[in-house]
């Protein structure tokens, strides 16, 4: 596989027929949004015809995905809710960085002749960090910090007198989504949360919609679809009773980019929405990134606490630790 980059991946034709392109400091107008809604869509409905085809040749009704579209999350909703194919699955590494995977596995499988027993139920495969070597960055950097035994519940607090808070947990995540493991947290509930979290560290453009953390236990009260979701590669629409509970993670269509979590795969991450939802009834959190624009997702204990003072989050839970800006 080569990769070729290209500043510019469209063609002189395409601009004939579709106009000047927009560049980053540039309203948007009715013509952009049309444009933008009439790809996205023509791609969901190319995309049934050939689940359809699938279907009619293999009478399988479960399907797998893989490559760069399939991270399409809008269209993967609809694949669920419009085909005859009933489960998805897609890789969290489904663009070209997942190629890696499928060569090894090949070999594994195809080369070397050995079972396939793998299942991968888990995104967190990057990096982790022991409470010793996170008190220990802490130490040098000079900042201070409080240990706390029951992390989880000191968090949903902050949620709950709506602090958007950072969270540093575990092993980093392999894929695109953030998972709950180095992720920014907010108060799903509060309608301008999605624009303080802007203000505060993203200063992403306004239509650009936050995701809900939800425990699989809550999803059906939430989500009319049960599908489990735990790559954060699926849209559903959130009931429409719920619509106006969690405003700062439902779309403007009513739909919601939902990741699921399971209490035996991210034990930490489930029991902090668990505390969450003690405390208000709501089994899901808003669940975004942990980096600030342009930057990519922290790795590093280091990563995370140079982040975390160069931007407007409040709070920092990092492993057992709590650090506050004074």
């Amino acid at each position: 596989m080569f990769y070729l980059w290209h500043p510019r991946r469209y063609s002189d034709k395409f601009i004939k027929l579709f106009g000047a392109e927009r560049y980053p400091d540039e309203e948007l107008t009715e013509r952009h949004w049309n444009i933008a809604a009439s790809f996205q869509r023509r791609v969901e409905d190319v995309v049934l015809e050939m689940c359809q085809c699938l279907y009619e040749k293999t009478g399988v009704d479960t399907l797998c995905l893989a490559g760069g579209v399939a991270m399409n999350s809008k269209m993967n909703g609809r694949i669920l809710s419009e085909s005859h194919f009933y489960k998805l699955w897609v890789q969290p590494s489904a663009d070209d960085a997942g190629g890696s995977l499928g060569a090894c596995f090949y070999y594994w499988n195809q080369i070397l002749g050995k079972e396939r027993d793998f299942i991968m139920d888990h995104d967190y495969w990057g990096p982790g960090y022991s409470n010793e070597e996170i008190k220990q960055t802490l130490d040098d950097s000079i900042i201070k910090y409080e240990y706390l035994e029951d992390i989880e519940k000191e968090a949903a607090q902050a949620l709950v007198d709506n602090k958007v808070i950072c969270w540093f947990q575990g092993r980093m995540e392999s894929g695109q989504r953030a998972l709950g493991n180095r992720s920014i947290l907010g108060d799903p509930r509060d309608p301008k949360m999605k624009e303080k979290i802007n203000k505060l560290v993203k200063h992403r453009e306004w239509y650009r919609p936050f995701a809900p953390s939800v425990m699989e236990e809550s999803q059906s009260e939430f989500f009319e679809n049960s599908m489990s979701s735990p790559f954060m590669q699926l849209v559903l629409p959130v009931r429409k009773d719920k619509q106006a509970v969690i405003p700062a993670v439902t779309h403007m269509d009513g739909s919601g980019r939902l990741q699921t979590v399971q209490k035996d795969v991210n034990p930490r991450y489930w029991k902090l929405i668990n505390e969450f939802k003690k405390l208000t009834g709501v089994g899901l959190v808003l669940n975004s990134s942990f980096n600030d624009n342009d930057e990519p997702i922290v790795c590093t204990p280091k990563d995370a606490i140079r982040t975390f003072f160069g931007t407007g989050l409040h709070e920092l839970y990092i492993g057992n630790y709590k650090v506050r800006k004074l």
